[in-house]
C-alpha cells in the first residue's frame, strides 16, 4: 500500500514547493532526534518526514509519485463502490428472508389458535350437556371467555417479545470517531508493526482504547470482514 507523503507533512495535495519546505522544516524540529530522548515513535516519525520531503521536494519524483497515489485512490474508490453495492444487496436479501419467516410463524400461530378454539368449542359442548345431566355448575376456569381473554394475552406477549422483532436494526452503537484524512491501520501501536489496512478520509470507526499516540479501533472492511487494530491520533477529528 503505498504511502500518502502529503499527510505525513500536513499538506495538501495542491501545496507548492514553498508550502513544502515550511511543513519539513517546522515537523522536522519537533521530531528532531536531539529532542526526542530516545523515543522509537518519534525517531520513525523523523524517519518518515525525511522520507517524504525527498519524495515531494524533487519536482521528477512528485510527478511521478502523484501519478501513482491517483492510480491508487482510483482504484480503491472503485473497489468500494461495487462491495456497497453487494452488501446493500446482501441486506435486503437477508431482510426479505427475516420478514417471510416472521410471516410464516405468525401464519401457524393462528391456524394453531383456530385449531384450539375449535376443540375449545367442542369441549365447551360436552361439558354444557354433562353439566345439564347432573346439574353441575359449569367451572369459570373453563369458561369460554376466560380462555379467549388468556388467548388474547399470549398473542400479544409473543408479538411484543417476538425475538425477530430486532433483527431488522443492523446499527453498531459505541465510541465511534472520525477519519479526516488516510490513516494507515497498524497491528500494534507502532508503525513499523505490519499495516492491515488503510482508512479513507470521513471513515467511522468504534474506539476501544488507546495509548499515547495511537487509537484501538474496530470496523467492518470493504468485503464485509471486521477488523481490529491501531491508528494514529493525528488522523482522527478532535471535536467529532
Amino acid at each position: 500500500m503505498i504511502k500518502n507523503f502529503y499527510d505525513q507533512l500536513g499538506v495538501k495535495p495542491e501545496a507548492t514547493q514553498e508550502d513544502i519546505k515550511k511543513a519539513y522544516r517546522k515537523l522536522s524540529v519537533k521530531f528532531h532526534p536531539d529532542k526526542n530522548d530516545g523515543d522509537v515513535f518519534l525517531a520513525e516519525m523523523f524517519k518518515s518526514i525525511n522520507e517524504a520531503y525527498e519524495i515531494l521536494s524533487n519536482v521528477d519524483k512528485r510527478r511521478e509519485y502523484d501519478l501513482r497515489l491517483k492510480s491508487t485512490y482510483t482504484s480503491s474508490n472503485s473497489s468500494s463502490s461495487y462491495s456497497q453495492q453487494t452488501r446493500s444487496n446482501s441486506d435486503f436479501e437477508r431482510q426479505e428472508a427475516i420478514k417471510k419467516e416472521i410471516f410464516n410463524n405468525k401464519y401457524a400461530l393462528v391456524k394453531a389458535i383456530e385449531r384450539y378454539m375449535e376443540k375449545v368449542y367442542e369441549y365447551d359442548g360436552e361439558l354444557f350437556v354433562l353439566n345439564q345431566l347432573q346439574k353441575v355448575k359449569k367451572p369459570n376456569y373453563l369458561s369460554f371467555k376466560v380462555v379467549f381473554l388468556c388467548l388474547c394475552f399470549l398473542v400479544g406477549i409473543w408479538i411484543f417479545a417476538n425475538p425477530y422483532r430486532n433483527n431488522f436494526n443492523y446499527s453498531n452503537s459505541g465510541n465511534v470517531i472520525q477519519v479526516k484524512s488516510l490513516a494507515v491501520v497498524y497491528s500494534k501501536p507502532n508503525i513499523k508493526s505490519i499495516e492491515v489496512n488503510n482508512l479513507m478520509s470521513g471513515s467511522r470507526v468504534t474506539k476501544l482504547s488507546e495509548t499515547k499516540y495511537f487509537y484501538k479501533v474496530k470496523f467492518m472492511s470493504d468485503n464485509g470482514k471486521e477488523i481490529t487494530g491501531f491508528i494514529l491520533k493525528d488522523k482522527v477529528e478532535k471535536n467529532f
